[in-house]
């Protein structure tokens, strides 16, 4: 078998011999049969009693790190491993100075606003902003400390300017904060995201991880000025060897900020990332044919083409819809 195809792929179902069309790797991406083995493989060893776990699991962590950081377009040093987009965002909400003003998308999703909404309701000592991200790129940030909002949005398919946002935040002095969810694995590496302060991001939409992968890539500069929110022997200098205090000794950079790895999550994320690192250019499963279904499926519908891989369609009920389509044999999501 190759790879399943995302965005747009046929496959059946272990329970029924219907054909089905997935159009949903924006709610969560596909494993391929080597993902599911490993994983599988995983689950026998501990079922057995049998695995090294820091050889046969934890350590893949830090062989996705080095693939993280080559997708992103940054060194691995920069890399801190995180169960989900909110846990890394919320590194950076936290280590804001008292009296930072932080400017985001106004239906942003809620996972990069909530830990800035967070601090500003309940210790009240932080400035959140909220603007339309159809204008977020030409806001004027003087009087702002961080912009943070996704490359491209889930819920429209709107994908942003990054290097007019990254223009304008640079003359105000702002930093930047970009969530890549919906963007890595399935646009281009943007030279932005190596250029930012902060990029988080969860790998199991486009780049078809178990859920509970995440990361968060910090600038050098901007990397002590971060808590270890949730400080433990992961972060440590020499991990393995930091299980009991009372002394803390953290590693330097991002890897400081580790958090504790679910194991099997990160087991299936070690093969599924070098898939989307190696994978082919062209011809299924890749970016180009996801993108040319996208076009096909937008023309025949008799709408623009959108600049994301994500379609969307604005109607009256779409609950109803979606329920329609699944009865087809389509599996798509219905967004705000």
């Amino acid at each position: 078998m190759t790879k399943p195809v995302q965005q747009a792929e046929v496959w059946s179902t272990p329970d029924s011999s219907r054909v089905r069309h997935y159009l949903d790797t924006a709610t969560y991406g596909l494993p391929s049969p080597a993902v599911v083995e490993a994983s599988q493989a995983a689950l026998r060893a501990w079922e057995a009693g049998t695995a090294d776990w820091i050889h046969d699991w934890d350590q893949l962590g830090d062989v996705s790190r080095k693939t993280l950081g080559t997708l992103v377009g940054c060194d691995m040093d920069r890399v801190a491993l995180m169960p989900s987009t909110s846990v890394a965002v919320a590194h950076v909400a936290w280590g804001l100075e008292p009296g930072s003003r932080v400017v985001a998308p106004a239906h942003e999703f809620s996972s990069v606003i909530y830990p800035f909404l967070e601090r500003e309701q309940v210790i009240k000592d932080i400035e959140v902003h909220l603007v339309d991200a159809a204008t977020l790129c030409d806001f004027d940030f003087r009087e702002s400390d961080l912009v943070a909002c996704s490359h491209v949005d889930s819920g429209t398919g709107l994908r942003l300017d990054l290097s007019t946002l990254r223009a304008a935040t640079w003359v105000a002095g702002a930093r930047l904060l970009i969530d890549v969810t919906q963007a890595l694995g399935a646009q281009p590496q943007d030279p932005v995201w190596s250029q930012s302060d902060y990029v988080v991001g969860a790998a199991y939409k486009w780049l078809s991880c178990p859920r509970g992968v995440a990361f968060l890539a910090v600038d050098p500069s901007s990397t002590p000025r971060l808590p270890a929110l949730a400080a433990n022997w992961r972060g440590g200098l020499e991990p393995y060897s930091s299980f009991y205090g009372p002394v803390m000794r953290l590693a330097e950079g991002s890897r400081r900020m580790d958090v504790s790895l679910a194991w099997f999550a990160w087991v299936g994320a070690s093969v599924a990332l070098g898939e989307a690192l190696n994978g082919p250019l062209t011809g299924p499963g890749s970016l180009a044919q996801s993108r040319e279904l996208m076009e096909d499926l937008s023309a025949q519908i008799g709408l623009p083409a959108p600049d994301s891989q994500i379609l969307t369609l604005p109607m009256a009920d779409p609950l109803t819809a979606r329920g329609v389509l699944r009865d087809a044999g389509i599996a798509v999501s219905a967004r705000r």
